[in-house]
């Protein structure tokens, strides 16, 4: 974080001068992108060079792109060294991105190819700040645009080259850390996807392709209207008002907002609603199925706490069979899921109680609903530790950088 003498918070042993305020046209070669004619196939080949938009910046560095240009279209591009950060400059500004070959990249991004005495990491790194400037200068026009010369004339802080290089090394394997557990985050996420559809059974069939051993009859369909009774929340009036929200005694109010997607609510609620409010909402036990019925369709939670409903959420109160509470809200998920996209409305759609009563559901034995349940919901606990540990190392980073740079 900047100070009066241009020094950082926490630096490596051994540097103590202050930072120096250049301008970006003094640390690297500046080059605006372009694209060329893409009426012209020739200009663009499956195995040629890399070629950047800013939809392509997902990720801290870039080696490969979808579109790639031909040795022909080369030659009407600008091309870039390896090592060149890039950084886009209209519309979406802030997504920056280092790239590790040599490549090129479209009118929307400028590329700074660091001098020999700047470290490309670290200006990656501090990039970030870069963008925050950027995103001020321009935040006037209807359309953010920094052009080459604005963006040359952008000032930052800098130190010795041998700080550089360690700071760029340390930010490197941070991000490469941060890559890694994103990769198995998605992983974890992609793996229960395929499960759910293996330990299901898929559209016209009572059989899943995947099952615990000692299990091989045929699931039943039941009819939701027959086989689970089910009432929506309330809606307290108006928000806002003391009278129907805090005060003494107030109790969870659970709204779509609240509900996620790990299949459990947010740990603490937006609203409490008061005891007047209470009296006329309906109080949901804690390891309750509930489901959002309109707007966001479809998402399912097991309630963590005694709770009110909105009246856009619905939520499971007796079943007439013996029923595993986590193997049911994974069922409801995907049915939900499947009709929401069927159901009526514009843009706010709807699922209606005649809807609703008609839906079809296979069910399975209670003692295969256990195992079923037992599985997804430690998959789902592991996914969410993932998720949390991934937030940690983000603030982590955020962290660092606030104290590492001026």
């Amino acid at each position: 974080m900047r100070n009066n003498d241009m020094r950082p918070q926490l630096r490596f042993p051994g540097f103590a001068d202050a930072w120096v305020e250049k301008k970006l046209g003094d640390l690297g070669k500046i080059v605006t992108g372009s694209t060329p004619p893409t009426s012209n196939k020739e200009y663009y080949s499956d195995n040629g060079i890399p070629w950047v938009t800013p939809t392509d910046i997902s990720s801290e560095t870039i080696s490969d792109t979808p579109r790639k240009l031909s040795d022909k279209g080369a030659c009407v591009a600008h091309i870039v060294a390896a090592n060149t950060i890039l950084c886009t400059c209209i519309a979406s500004i802030g997504k920056n991105a280092l790239l590790t070959v040599e490549g090129s990249f479209n009118q929307q991004i400028n590329g700074l190819t660091p001098y020999e005495n700047n470290n490309a990491y670290f200006l990656l790194t501090e990039s970030n700040f870069w963008s925050n400037k950027m995103k001020q200068t321009s935040a006037a026009g209807m359309i953010q645009i920094v052009n080459k010369t604005e963006f040359s004339e952008l000032t930052t802080m800098t130190p010795s080259y041998e700080e550089q290089s360690l700071i760029g090394t340390f930010f490197s394997s941070l991000d490469r850390l941060i890559a890694l557990n994103k990769h198995k985050l998605s992983a974890m996420k992609e793996y229960k996807k395929s499960m759910l559809q293996r330990m299901f059974p898929r559209t016209g069939s009572y059989v899943p392709e995947l099952r615990f051993p000692g299990f091989s009859d045929a699931w039943v369909e039941r009819r939701l209207g027959n086989y689970a009774s089910y009432r929506r929340g309330a809606f307290p009036q108006p928000y806002g008002s003391d009278k129907w929200y805090g005060g003494k005694n107030a109790m969870p109010f659970i709204q779509v907002a609240d509900v996620n997607d790990n299949m459990k609510l947010a740990n603490t609620p937006k609203l409490f609603i008061s005891q007047i409010a209470q009296s006329m909402s309906v109080l949901v036990p804690k390891n309750s199925v509930i489901v959002t019925l309109q707007g966001s369709i479809g998402r399912v939670a097991v309630t963590q706490y005694e709770s009110y409903l909105d009246r856009t959420i619905l939520y499971f109160e007796k079943y007439s069979e013996k029923t595993d509470i986590h193997f049911w809200s994974y069922v409801i998920k995907q049915k939900f899921e499947k009709e929401a996209q069927t159901a009526p409305g514009g843009i706010i759609k709807t699922i209606t109680k005649e809807a609703l009563s008609n839906f079809t559901l296979n069910i399975p034995s209670y003692e295969e609903q256990s195992l079923i349940g037992s599985f997804f919901s430690n998959l789902d606990r592991l996914i969410s530790l993932q998720a949390q540990k991934l937030t940690q190392m983000e603030l982590y980073k955020k962290a660092l950088l606030q104290r590492m740079f001026c």
